[in-house]
């Protein structure tokens, strides 16, 4: 009785064994052999969001614009004092010397040093260091925002490969129930079951990994798989012309300039006309004022004015300097980016028709099973099934990998999407 208890059980198993393979087939072709079987590449995890600008710098800026146009120049000064008395302070008998108090007051006029004298060259100065200011706001703005590209590249890929890995796994688990069943029978060798077993673990590491992410669901994967090409010149020349640190330079550049014409002989000097009106308080004599008008002047006599200017040209020379290396370094990195966009592309090339010779293959293989006496061998049959999908999972990695490459040349271009640059072709 046991041996024919064991003996319909294993028959059962083997009805399940069967009906589980045929499902996976119908399941199998319907995603590889459907109208849409290729997966997408439309750049759905890059994008672009234009910097705004910081109003609190703006106001900023135009608080200390405020502030250097409110320097008039104007200075009013004071002076009181009393005399104690005779024999120490005046000569009582002298009534025109014979004051014992005094108030004296006077206004003066720093015209060199108000905000009239060169007023347009100091505005300038000041809009500038604003420019500048925003510009490294926008630089850190653009930095995160190349971060959020990143992990919502990374989560479009996790969904669409999560697809891929549950038919994988499913598939592998079929498999291995049925080395299983036949090892259990004495029918095969246990090495393939081990190597279906180490499959499949590693398929549902990368499983458990994806499904970690709270905000990866489940995706359908679209029709195309596309080159992204890039118009390398016209993208240097944008960078040339555009790169933010480079555009910070040009302005550090035009602020030395700026700072260079504001520096003159006048500025070191004080000249400064005056009013000025005194009053005199005589004991032995009427009270009197006057009134004084004239000029006060204080003329440095060194060369400090021209030896600034010279620093200042000196340091433009090295502002120039550093552009040109940082621009000679961003057509490296740049053109480094691009020799790995080429090597991904080519690869999604290649993958794309290695999936479809898979296809055609497994299409001739089951045609002609058709046509003769036989069984196309189920085990086989799911193996051909799961190459194609290890294929498909390669052409999606690759497609995350280039398009992480096009979000950083995206954090080169800082001021307009880096799909202006890219043509997209369809591979057939």
């Amino acid at each position: 009785m046991l041996p024919l208890a064991l003996g319909l059980w294993a028959q059962q198993d083997a009805g399940k064994l069967l009906s589980a393979y045929e499902a996976r087939f119908a399941l199998m072709d319907s995603l590889l052999f459907s109208s849409k079987p290729l997966p997408s590449g439309l750049l759905t995890g890059v994008s672009f969001t234009e910097p705004q600008r910081i109003d609190e710098i703006d106001n900023w800026t135009q608080a200390r614009i405020d502030a250097a146009k409110s320097k008039t120049g104007l200075e009013i000064s004071g002076q009181t004092y009393f005399r104690p008395g005779s024999g120490i302070g005046y000569d009582p008998d002298d009534p025109l010397a014979a004051y014992n108090f005094k108030a004296q007051a006077e206004i003066q006029w720093h015209i060199f040093q108000s905000s009239l004298y060169k007023r347009a060259n100091k505005i300038q100065q000041l809009r500038l260091l604003g420019e500048m200011a925003q510009l490294e706001f926008e630089k850190e703005a653009i930095a995160q925002t190349i971060i959020d590209q990143k992990l919502d590249s990374r989560r479009k890929h996790d969904a669409e490969l999560l697809v891929l890995l549950q038919y994988h796994s499913d598939n592998l688990a079929v498999l291995t129930e049925t080395q299983t069943y036949l090892l259990q029978n004495g029918k095969i060798s246990s090495d393939d079951l081990l190597k279906l077993m180490s499959d499949k673990a590693d398929i549902d590491r990368q499983l458990t990994a994806i499904k970690s992410d709270s905000l990866i669901k489940e995706n359908l994967l679209a029709a195309e798989a596309n080159l992204m090409l890039i118009d390398t010149l016209e993208l240097l020349s944008h960078l040339r012309m555009n790169h933010r640190d480079l555009a910070k330079l040009d302005m550090q550049a035009e602020l030395l300039e700026c700072r260079r014409e504001g520096i003159d002989y006048l500025q070191t000097m004080s000249v400064s006309p005056f009013a000025r009106y005194a009053w005199y308080n005589r004991p032995g004599a009427s009270n009197s004022n006057n009134i004084d008008i004239g000029v006060s002047f204080k003329i440095p006599l060194s060369a400090e004015a021209s030896k600034e200017r010279k620093a200042l040209k000196a340091e433009q020379e090295k502002v120039r300097r550093q552009q040109q290396a940082l621009r000679e370094q961003l057509e490296r990195e740049v053109g480094l980016i691009l020799l790995e966009l080429h090597s991904y592309n080519q690869s999604i090339r290649g993958e794309v028709e290695r999936l479809k010779k898979l296809k055609a293959y497994m299409a001739d293989r089951n045609n002609s099973y058709m046509n003769r006496i036989g069984e196309y061998n189920r085990l086989s049959r799911l193996m051909e099934y799961n190459s194609c999908l290890a294929s498909w999972e390669k052409l999606v990695n690759y497609e995350y990998q280039r398009d992480c490459k096009l979000i950083d040349l995206q954090s080169y271009v800082m001021d307009k999407p880096i799909t202006e640059f890219v043509k997209i072709v369809t591979v057939k």
